[in-house]
């Protein structure tokens, strides 16, 4: 038995289900994102629900830079610490990269880029020697104070991605690697590149792409720059999570457990690979939990999954992405629980037809669904 109710616009992503159990206990299953703060209730916790996200910002030091963290910004999230406690709800507190405030921008006119660079929800450089010192400010104001409530995890960053730099202090990063690489060997690296720079310093800000797969010969060089420039991406970026989760713990009066939602894509690793984010290196060596956002992804959709397809239609959700994808992070990881934290089971699915137009589910979908979930 489902029950479907909207808030706003039917088929948005807080539409939500109440399902019952051949146990008889109610389950409230909503959107692919977590609860909305207008659904809540006294029965959110026993009909389900249990986690809830809050977030953590630049917003609570936009007072100044000689003021200390936004008091009121503050109080509200202790508030909803403690209303989630009272619930009997987990909270992932995640911290939001898209604002940085105006008294930061007038003094570092570099640092804010807003959404043009297409980092996906990280709106300004990371390189930045400011980046490190605004969320010292942010956290040391923050952390001790929420910490002593429920809180399961600290997610870093929502679906990060840095497929482009074009950042000085990125490209100084770049040279340096570089150097260091190849042992401060310049000819090695022309032999290599087959260029002919006279020092490390002649290497122009220009970020390098990927020529054409399969590459015929004459494009050997230039993948071996582009795949440099890929190991170099994902190390700056590996980074700066871990400065972040690194600053949490320090601050933290109970042991912190941090996340990142990274995207399951079909592909895996190619997508992240290209995108700057050293997946396998955050999974075994920075995380505490492995987060991710999975979709279930229909048969008939553009697959890369090397893996025997089946007929559409056969189960009561197209299972191989989702459960390959859990199960990729979980060879990585073993001992490192999965955090799906945007699970794709209720909207914007495809469990039939259209991918971009998926239908209601049944009662078939969220029976595979919830016995997917468990099972892994």
């Amino acid at each position: 038995l489902s029950y479907n109710f909207t808030l706003g616009n039917p088929g948005t992503d807080q539409a939500g289900y109440f399902v019952g159990s051949s146990s008889g206990k109610i389950e409230l299953v909503q959107g692919y994102n977590e609860h909305v703060q207008d659904t809540l209730s006294p029965f959110s916790g026993s009909m389900g629900q249990r986690w809830m996200t809050i977030g953590v910002g630049m917003h609570l030091i936009r007072n100044g830079e000689n003021k200390p963290v936004d008091k009121r910004e503050l109080h509200y999230l202790i508030q909803d610490l403690k209303r989630n406690t009272k619930l009997k709800i987990r909270t992932n507190v995640l911290l939001s990269h898209s604002y940085v405030p105006e008294w930061a921008q007038k003094k570092w006119p570099t640092l804010y880029w807003g959404k043009g660079p297409d980092q996906h929800f990280v709106n300004y450089d990371i390189d930045h020697p400011a980046t490190k010192i605004l969320w010292d400010k942010v956290l040391s104001g923050s952390v001790g104070a929420i910490s002593t409530h429920s809180i399961v995890s600290w997610d870093l960053v929502n679906e990060p991605g840095f497929p482009i730099a074009n950042s000085s202090y990125t490209f100084d990063k770049w040279r340096q690697w570089l150097k260091q690489k190849y042992n401060n060997d310049i000819k090695t690296l022309n032999h290599r590149w087959n260029t002919h720079y006279k020092h490390f310093s002649d290497i122009p800000s220009v970020q390098p792409h990927a020529p054409s797969s399969p590459p015929p010969p004459s494009e050997r060089h230039a993948w071996l720059q582009y795949a440099d420039f890929s190991f170099f991406n994902r190390n700056r970026t590996t980074e700066w999570m871990s400065f972040l989760c690194n600053t949490i713990k320090k601050y933290s009066q109970l042991p912190a457990k941090c996340t990142a939602k990274t995207a399951n894509h079909p592909d895996l690793l190619g997508y992240h690979q290209g995108y700057g984010i050293g997946r396998l290196d955050l999974m075994r060596n920075v995380m505490d939990y492995n987060g991710c956002d999975t979709r279930i992804i229909p048969v008939d959709y553009n697959w890369d999954f090397p893996y025997p397809q089946y007929q559409k239609g056969v189960y009561g959700i197209d299972w191989t992405a989702l459960s390959s994808s859990w199960d990729f992070m979980k060879s990585v990881a073993p001992s490192k629980p999965i955090v799906e934290m945007e699970w794709h089971s209720v909207e914007t699915i495809g469990f039939v037809g259209n991918y971009t137009e998926p239908q209601i589910p049944t009662a078939a979908n969220f029976t595979a669904a919830l016995w997917v979930a468990f099972l892994h």
